[in-house]
């Protein structure tokens, strides 16, 4: 692989890096706002009935024009979903070619990127070549050993990309606020795991 398509993969993977999280928490809010449609909806079902302020005509027109919403609103979901799925293989993919240590990191190649990616390059390849698991992560993970299995690399994904939407938001990690984070939105979107996590 040449510099340049090395340069142009180190950028793609720092530029889903940063949009992730604002992917995941677009998806969130879309699924939250399909919902709300869907109860709005169910709540016209049958209201004619108890009331005389609304005709049986009337609700059917809102209950159509809602459902309509929902649909729009779960296409866009459906879209991003794939959106949110490609980058986190970009973001995992180049992960595991570099083991996120980058020990053959060539310095030439760093010393060409644009000036823009200098710093971040540079920073990047500092924290990572010091990786250790802490002592916090190993607790965590021997509560949460589905975590890193192939069984789980979809819900393993997730919560990566979840850590990546939590330290983004300013939370540092490691602390005690960011595991009660993490397992409040891994636990919400998959709560299977926490019955895996009470059999340990």
């Amino acid at each position: 692989m040449n510099d340049d398509n090395k340069i142009d993969r180190h950028k793609k993977y720092l530029e889903y890096v940063r949009i992730l999280p604002e992917k995941i928490k677009q998806l969130e809010s879309f699924k939250a706002s399909s919902k709300r449609a869907a109860k709005v909806a169910l709540g016209y079902k049958g209201l004619h009935k108890t009331t005389n302020k609304i005709s049986e005509f009337e609700c059917a027109r809102r209950i159509k024009k809602l459902r309509k919403i929902k649909d729009l609103f779960d296409k866009e979901m459906k879209g991003l979903n794939e959106l949110i799925s490609d980058m986190q293989n970009v973001i995992f993919m180049y992960e595991d070619i570099h083991d996120i240590k980058h020990k053959n990191l060539d310095l030439n190649y760093k010393s060409t990127i644009d000036n823009e990616y200098n710093e971040e390059v540079t920073q990047l390849s500092l924290k990572e070549q010091e990786v250790r698991p802490t002592s916090e992560a190993i607790a965590w993970h021997k509560k949460n050993s589905w975590y890193g299995k192939e069984k789980y690399m979809k819900e393993t994904k997730t919560a990566y990309a979840y850590h990546y939407q939590i330290v983004n938001e300013g939370i540092d990690a490691d602390t005690p606020e960011y595991y009660d984070e993490l397992n409040r939105r891994i636990f919400r979107a998959y709560p299977e795991l926490y019955v895996i996590k009470l059999s340990k």
